[in-house]
């Protein structure tokens, strides 16, 4: 997969009901009934430790929550096929790509709604958003991933961020119907990070790791099949049997991921560090890897691609020489760059994308516990 996923510029759009999307294949009506039903459960909130600020306040640590979403609308998609013939896509430059990343078609549900808590600490409305990503004929995997502008939110809650302006806030959403019994589970992440689209260079640069995200709250509601462990990641997507199953797989757990654990680490540095021999660089000069509860969040920040599960992955990337990837389509180029990108299944540890590129990533936009796999 290239780094920019240039297939997805190959795209075309149009607005569709419930009823032409059930017509295309996409059997959204059960999925819909999921992601209107009201939210009425009990709430925890529960403080994290960020070294971006203080403790948040204005809060009662047990209370109820109270909302709903509405789906709206739905944006259909499906590759040109004048541009796409199957194998590769040609762009707006004329140049080719690969068209394996980019599923032929998707659906996007659009969902709106608001959430309050019963101890006045937010009222927030969420605004038209895309929440979901739909194949056709899928049934599971109902996800809504959606985020309100901390500005806007109102209530007693208050935060004490010390990420230098200028900065956004964001209270992100995540609800999953992960089991059979299509139990939700949900949580509120309420974040402030530094506003990067309106930074210089040179101030980027001078944001500290400490000061590039705050996180200090999060909440917590659902039949949990267990108790959660407590997260680093700002946006939990609740990925909720999947993570059950990376965190006994991997014994006892110092963090999501298990990225404090030396034994995955090591594990990553090794996958991390065939892949560079494999592009040309046997020894990158730095090694950088984060964890994220949702492959589909972690990949939108990595390359734009559009891929529609929702497991735990670790993303490692990688700086050096010029990597060089070992496939591109007949007759055109193998792609290289100065960053070479992986995203790693946390479970099973296998490979499920491949990026090289020019451009590096900021990796705490996935989560804030970025890990130095080169400093053991």
């Amino acid at each position: 997969m290239g780094s920019q996923a240039a297939c997805v510029l190959a795209y075309l759009e149009r607005s569709i009901d419930a009823d032409e999307a059930e017509m295309l294949g996409f059997p959204v009506t059960d999925a819909a009934t999921l992601i209107e039903r009201p939210i009425d459960a009990p709430m925890k909130w529960v403080p994290k430790p960020s070294e971006g600020g203080g403790p948040a306040t204005g809060y009662e640590s047990e209370t109820r929550i109270r909302g709903s979403f509405k789906v709206e609308s739905y944006s259909y998609n499906w590759l040109d096929p004048e541009r796409c013939d199957g194998t590769v896509c040609e762009i707006d430059n004329q140049a080719t790509t690969e068209q394996a990343p980019c599923p032929e078609r998707y659906l996007m549900m659009q969902v709106s709604g608001d959430l309050e808590t019963l101890d006045r600490a937010i009222r927030a409305q969420f605004p038209l958003q895309a929440v979901n990503v739909r194949l056709p004929a899928q049934v599971d995997d109902v996800v809504v991933a959606a985020a309100a502008d901390l500005s806007e939110v109102r209530g007693s809650l208050r935060v004490d961020p010390d990420v230098p302006p200028p900065r956004v806030g964001r209270l992100d959403l995540s609800l999953q119907f992960a089991d059979s019994q299509h139990r939700g589970y949900g949580a509120l992440d309420v974040g402030v990070t530094p506003d990067w689209e309106n930074l210089s260079e040179d101030a980027r640069s001078a944001v500290t790791g400490p000061l590039s995200y705050y996180a200090p709250l999060q909440a917590r509601w659902g039949d949990y099949p267990f108790e959660p462990v407590p997260a680093y990641t700002s946006r939990m997507r609740l990925a909720v049997l999947a993570m059950a199953s990376v965190l006994s797989a991997c014994g006892s757990s110092n963090g999501p991921g298990d990225l404090d654990d030396p034994d995955v680490r090591a594990k990553l540095r090794e996958l991390a560090l065939q892949s560079a021999s494999n592009s040309g660089v046997p020894s990158p000069q730095t090694m950088l890897a984060v964890w994220s509860p949702d492959h589909q969040a972690a990949e939108k920040v990595v390359s734009g691609s559009i891929v529609v599960d929702h497991v735990p992955v670790y993303v490692v990337e990688m700086t050096g020489e010029t990597f060089t990837s070992l496939h591109a389509p007949p007759g055109v180029a193998p792609p290289h760059g100065d960053v070479l990108t992986l995203t790693i299944d946390a479970q099973t540890f296998e490979g499920t994308d491949v990026g090289i590129g020019n451009a590096m990533t900021d990796l705490r936009k996935i989560d804030a516990h970025v890990v130095d796999l080169l400093a053991d």
